[in-house]
Formats: structure tokens, sequence, C-alpha cells
């Protein structure tokens, strides 16, 4: 099932994408998934959206948010470091055009927007909101949004690169 407002759980939403100034832009969200019922629900979802003439380009992104309800805040600081770390080259199994100058104007490389006592920083972090300040400085739309884990009750990590696609296989 879906619906056209964020507020329903459990299903998928189709909304107006205000991140992006093209005519018609949507944006599809999912319920929270899980295993392999979750990607074939993934792939129907994605096929239907073809089959009705739906398109994406270098502006669509698909975000992944990873269950951190179970995560010890000392594991998210690792996670932090290694993304920060990493980042550059994870960069590369991407298109330039998730990674470059047109990339830039939706998502932010935490990379770009650290410093060099980062690590430092982030061994600091008392609470979330020290390190929601350290990592993003409080922007959503950074590769690695860690946000969710202070605002949101669904206290997931928030991975921003990925390209956007119609073409989901098992």
């Amino acid at each position: 099932m879906y619906d056209s407002t964020r507020s329903v759980p459990n299903r998928w939403k189709i909304t107006i994408d205000l991140s992006v100034s093209i005519n018609r832009s949507m944006e599809i969200a999912s319920p929270i998934l899980f295993g392999v019922d979750g990607l074939f629900s993934l792939v129907i979802v994605s096929t239907a959206m073809r089959h009705e003439g739906c398109e994406t380009n270098f502006n669509c992104g698909v975000h992944v948010h990873i269950d951190a309800r179970q995560l010890q805040f000392v594991h998210v600081k690792n996670i932090c470091k290694n993304w920060i770390q990493y980042e550059r080259v994870i960069a590369q199994f991407f298109p330039e055009a998730r990674r470059g100058c047109l990339a830039a104007q939706y998502i932010s490389s935490v990379d770009m927007i650290t410093n060099d006592g980062m690590y430092n920083n982030i061994d600091r972090s008392r609470d979330y909101s020290d390190l929601i300040r350290f990592i993003s400085n409080h922007n959503r739309n950074v590769t690695l949004n860690v946000n969710n884990l202070k605002e949101h009750q669904k206290k997931t990590l928030e991975f921003r690169m990925h390209p956007g696609t119609l073409y989901v296989r098992l």
C-alpha cells in the first residue's frame, strides 16, 4: 500500500520532493524494510514505477537507513570515524554526479565539512548532540546523516550517497 503523507508508518509514501526544483519531482519513501522480503518489495515498487513511466536522473538519490537502535554510542562513533576515513574511497563506487560538484547542491561530503581534529572531536563527544554538531553541524544533507539518532524515533544512520534507480535486482 502507499500513502501521500509522512505520518502513516509501515506504508510506502509518495510526497513532493522539496529538495529538487524540477517540475513533478516526487519522493518515494519506503517503510522500514527487512531481509529478502524487504528487498523483494523494493523490486516490485521500482518495477511498477518504471512501467508507469517514472524516470530518475542525477538529481535522484537513494537514502539508505541503517537501524541503530541496538548500537552503543561508542559503536556509532566508530562508524563515523570509519566513514570519514573511507568516504573518498567509497565515493569511487558511485557515479561522478553523486560525488562531484553536481551533487554538492544536494549532499555534502562529511570530509569536506570536517577539520583535522575530527577524530578527537568524535572521541570527545559525550552524546548524540555533540556528535551531530561535529559530523554535520546539524545539516541533514551530508553523505552520512546522524541527525536521526537524536531527533527521530526511528534511530537510524542515514547514508545519502547512493544514486537513484528504478532497476533493482536481487
